[in-house]
């Protein structure tokens, strides 16, 4: 039953069939162009739950791409990712923003097409933390230097460039609840889920959500390889089409997400729609270059990334406008 819903949703979200012109062509005798090469496009991820989408896509979308061979790479790390992009092993991957911006620093040759979702981080504190003034001179962690997470904070505190002078550390998500359950840290900032848990089992409570200290954060990211988006557009186009369809889907199917994507991010259902309650959204993901410059200037600002690149030639909406554009059940959210 699940798979019959899955293929339904898929044929409705799927933009319409469109008119082959080569047929026309024939009939006034130019020539058949020769067809594209069809490209392997190997695209990593690590099993968080800010990487649904890429799962999603793979089940519902990949078995009838017709402009690439997909295969999903799952990581166990992101460093591990990070170096298969540098290496070129994988052509594109759904990753943090922040180390996007730090790997193009590096000289890795990628641009971002599409978000991965929206409102899905949350900064946890003890229960007898009231304000976020408590939390001067205490140790709040987060996953990354590099991070939305650590930028979060950043406006948290105002734009301040010492964090309203608490200690900040950096942390396996994994480690960061049982931290603070030992009070070795004081809050930390982390995705949803880990806050969530750690929330509903009375052991912490969120003090600010993402979305409250900034409503059009970019946290996680589609990001391809330039040459690859210039070779092959056709792919791109039908990637991105359905990433974003896969969004579509998670945010208009709460109860199925789990069930999809169970046997590769093993999630607990009452924890994710804990998630979904606090308003994280995998729908609505064109990327801007005003919120991706603010994250990468605050990055910047606090010493963490160089500041040497020109952003626009990090970011491409092209695809994903066209997404929008053409496809009317998909249009409110562009």
């Amino acid at each position: 039953m699940l798979l019959i819903i899955l293929v339904l949703t898929a044929a409705q979200i799927m933009p319409a069939l469109s008119w082959d012109w080569s047929i026309l062509g024939n009939l006034f005798g130019s020539k058949p162009e020769e067809p594209e090469t069809v490209p392997a496009l190997w695209l990593g991820y690590v099993p968080t739950v800010h990487s649904i989408d890429p799962v999603v896509l793979d089940k519902l979308y990949a078995p009838n791409f017709e402009n690439m061979k997909f295969k999903l790479i799952k990581f166990g790390s992101w460093k591990d990712l990070l170096e298969a992009l540098r290496s070129s092993t994988i052509q594109g991957a759904s990753l943090p923003a922040a180390l996007d911006l730090q790997a193009v620093e590096e000289g890795v040759p990628l641009q971002i097409v599409a978000k991965s979702q929206r409102h899905g981080s949350a900064l946890i504190v003890a229960n007898d933390v009231v304000s976020i003034g408590d939390l001067k001179g205490q140790k709040v962690a987060v996953d990354e230097l590099a991070s939305t997470h650590t930028i979060l904070l950043y406006r948290a505190f105002g734009n301040d460039t010492n964090l309203g002078g608490i200690q900040l550390v950096v942390m396996d998500p994994q480690e960061m609840a049982p931290a603070l359950s030992r009070g070795d840290i004081r809050g930390y900032v982390a995705d949803q889920y880990i806050g969530a848990e750690d929330v509903l089992t009375g052991k912490a409570k969120w003090l600010r959500r993402s979305q409250d200290v900034w409503k059009n954060e970019t946290c996680c990211v589609l990001t391809l390889n330039k040459d690859f988006i210039t070779k092959y557009p056709k792919a791109v186009q039908e990637l991105t089409d359905g990433y974003v369809g896969s969004g579509f889907f998670i945010d208009k199917n709460h109860n199925m997400t789990v069930p999809t994507v169970g046997d590769q991010i093993p999630i607990d259902k009452k924890i994710m729609d804990e998630c979904f309650k606090w308003g994280v959204s995998y729908a609505s993901l064109r990327p801007t270059k005003t919120d991706l410059a603010y994250l990468y200037d605050s990055l910047v600002k606090l010493k963490i990334l160089k500041g040497t690149l020109d952003i626009n030639d990090t970011l491409n909406t092209t695809f994903i406008s066209r997404t929008y554009k053409n496809n009317d059940l998909l249009a409110p959210c562009g």
